[in-house]
Order: structure tokens, then C-alpha cells, then sequence
């Protein structure tokens, strides 16, 4: 039996939808950041955003794979 598709889960939307959005705007602050690492000054907030993101990325895969 196929799993549901994710429009026939519209709690996915409603649970991912926001750590989806906070995912995607953590990533998208990294390139600036591994950037200046390369250049010797990191960031004292990247690898807690690092983490942050490892966790996120974590839990929507577990919740679209239920």
C-alpha cells in the first residue's frame, strides 16, 4: 500500500509548512558566513546554526516519512 500524498496530509502544511521557512532562511544565511569562516573569522552563532538546521532537517524528514 503507497503512502498518502502530502495533499492528502494537510497537517504536513500545517506542522512543516513553518520549519520548512525557518529551514530555508537559516540556509540561506550560511553562504556569507562559511564565506568569512574561510577567511579566518567565524561567525560565533554559525555552528549552533549548523546544529539548528541538522535538527530541522531531521525532523521534517522523519514527519514526511510517516
Amino acid at each position: 500500500m503507497k503512502p498518502p500524498r502530502i495533499h492528502e496530509r494537510p497537517w504536513i502544511r500545517q506542522r512543516c509548512g513553518g520549519e520548512a521557512e525557518h529551514l530555508a532562511a537559516l540556509a540561506a544565511s550560511l553562504p556569507t558566513d562559511v564565506q568569512k569562516a574561510n577567511q579566518g573569522a567565524i561567525s560565533k552563532d554559525l555552528i549552533p546554526r549548523l546544529e539548528e538546521i541538522e535538527k530541522l532537517s531531521k525532523h521534517l524528514r522523519a514527519e514526511l516519512n510517516h
